[in-house]
């Protein structure tokens, strides 16, 4: 840890100058005051392992799940709830985030983060022992609530302990781990649904995460920084209970808005109308409690009407939408368009997240050496729009190269861009008690964007799909199509007709890909409106840092 300059007769600039670039830990004055012994290294590094541990759990839940989908739609008869898989692990994690920062704000935060590890293990077996498709769909849901809490929890932890200069190299080392659970996650997960059974996707998650909780204790503790910690009672008083409810309903209604539409009910019914309205009043009586409640609200708005992270919200919003889509229907496209199996689709799929990994941390890399983070989201969405309208090409018989080079592009774009947004959130303010709440703005739109690019995948896909294949199979109902399951349906139909099946399949994927592409091209806008400023500290900022210390 830091020595105080005071201690050591150095002014603060000179004890500036003195810390050497592997002095990574102390990051705010109030910790430096509060740590006056250095803690051991071993402690140290099992904290990050632990961290890293849990992290890479969660991201390979999130990824073993896409190639078993076809399985369990074809086990349960529940093509219609396909989607709903992906979107109620990403519906429960963009709802849960602001209460999570609450959470972070009222306990210590080591705790806080490995509880909803817990809460995330939970939900993972639920998902392993399900006998029905609703049961999957709880499982996702509990899931996505608790790895919400160990996302934003691992982010605050690194902003609490890890100085601004350093933190991309901590980014980069926590996109390894989630870009090696990227490539190996569908992989595992093909090959666990082809040669055991959809079930182990879950099962798989619960011994690591165990290894995880077992380091825990072993690792040093972290300082949060200096202020009240009443716990509950400070929760009670502090938490916006009305915007938060506020906020979980119309997220909800928002989903099933876009769920339904076109496939459940007609866009032009009774039902989605009254829905669309509710969603619109809901997010309306939200904003209006946050203008409310000032700096005791959710979204405080001295700090959402900051123009970069305003655009850098939207901005991931947007990304993750389009990488959600890619993500999740492209290993449908492999297996109902092309005909291969869970593990063939999952192989096909790696350079997707290969390239994703690689470039999220070349770039985080980039951005601490150079210091500029807005560059990189530029090229991100120029290099990520053009590979999105490449994949809205995709065909029954599209060659092999070319589905590789087209994932590579847009994959890597995304990748380059991704980490911006939260470099910005921690950039751009200084008062460094402002940052938490930043970045849960921005992993909550973060999440809200995957749930949204499969609802509107979802919403999609069966619409478009139920069209073409009725085009084919006139008397076909609706209920036959989807009760068949994405791969069933093959089985079900008259040899000659089941190429012009796979061609709806493809066909289907194709429209998402459509409106992948202008959100993609959206934010390239969105990144032109986002400040130049540098992770690099400048003099005055060190002098600072050093006087909150000494203070």
């Amino acid at each position: 840890m830091a020595v105080n300059a005071a201690e050591e007769g150095l002014t603060p600039a000179e004890s500036e100058k003195a810390r050497g670039p592997d002095q990574l830990l102390p990051d705010l004055g109030a910790n430096v005051e509060q740590q006056p012994k250095k803690e051991s290294p071993v402690r140290f590094a099992l904290l990050f392992i632990a961290l890293g541990v849990a992290v890479f759990t969660g991201g390979l839940d999130a990824n073993l799940i896409a190639p078993a989908v076809p399985a369990i739609t074809d086990s349960f008869g529940s093509t219609s709830d396909a989607g709903w898989y992906g979107t109620a692990y990403y519906l429960s994690l963009s709802c849960c985030q602001m209460a999570w920062a609450q959470i972070y704000k009222a306990f210590p935060a080591k705790p806080v983060f490995f509880s909803a590890f817990i809460l995330f293990l939970l939900g993972t077996l639920v998902g392993a022992l399900a006998p029905s498709s609703a049961a999957v769909i709880i499982g996702r849901a509990i899931s996505g609530a608790g790895i919400s809490g160990s996302f934003v929890g691992g982010l605050i932890i690194v902003s609490y302990i890890i100085t601004l200069r350093w933190r991309p190299i901590i980014t980069a080392i926590f996109a390894l781990v989630i870009g090696s659970t990227m490539t190996a996650g569908p992989v595992v997960g093909g090959a666990l649904t082809s040669r055991l059974s959809w079930h182990w996707c879950f099962w798989i998650s619960l011994p690591i995460g165990g290894f995880s909780l077992l380091l825990a204790p072993l690792g040093s503790p972290v300082k949060d920084p200096e202020g009240r910690r009443d716990g509950f009672k400070q929760l009670l008083e502090e938490f916006d209970i009305l915007g938060f409810a506020l906020w979980v309903l119309a997220v909800v209604c928002l989903t099933l808005f876009l769920q339904f539409g076109g496939t459940r009910y007609d866009w032009t019914g009774g039902q989605l109308i009254a829905l669309y309205v509710v969603t619109g009043l809901l997010f309306f009586l939200f904003s209006f409690v946050q203008v409310r409640r000032g700096e005791r609200a959710l979204v405080p708005g001295r700090i959402i009407k900051q123009r970069s992270v305003a655009c850098s919200a939207l901005y991931v919003l947007f990304m993750q939408t389009v990488k959600a889509q890619i993500t999740y229907f492209l290993p449908i496209f492999f297996q109902a368009a092309q005909n291969k199996t869970a593990l063939e689709s999952g192989v096909d799929t790696i350079p997707s997240f290969l390239s994703y990994f690689t470039f999220q941390i070349l770039a985080n890399l980039a951005i601490s050496w150079l210091g500029l983070y807005t560059p990189f989201m530029l090229v991100g969405s120029l290099l990520g729009t053009a590979g999105t309208a490449l994949l809205s090409t995709l065909t029954t018989s599209t060659p092999a190269p070319r589905w590789i080079g087209y994932q590579i592009l847009a994959l890597s774009g995304f990748g380059i861009g991704f980490n911006g947004p939260q470099i910005a959130a921690q950039t751009v303010f200084q008062d460094p008690s402002d940052v938490p709440t930043a970045l849960t703005i921005i992993t909550t739109c973060q999440d809200l964007g995957g749930s949204l690019g499969t609802s509107i995948g979802s919403a999609i896909f069966t619409s478009v799909v139920r069209r073409q294949v009725q085009s084919v199979i006139p008397n076909i109902t609706a209920e036959q199509i989807f009760g068949a399951g994405i791969t069933g349906l093959q089985a079900m139909v008259k040899p000659e007709q089941r190429s012009s099946i796979a061609e709806a399949y493809a066909y289907g994927v194709r429209v998402i890909f459509y409106g992948s592409t202008a959100f993609a091209a959206a934010t390239f806008i969105l990144a032109c409106f986002i400040e130049w400023k540098s992770v690099k500290e400048k003099p005055k900022d060190s002098e600072r840092r050093n006087e909150m210390a000494e203070t």
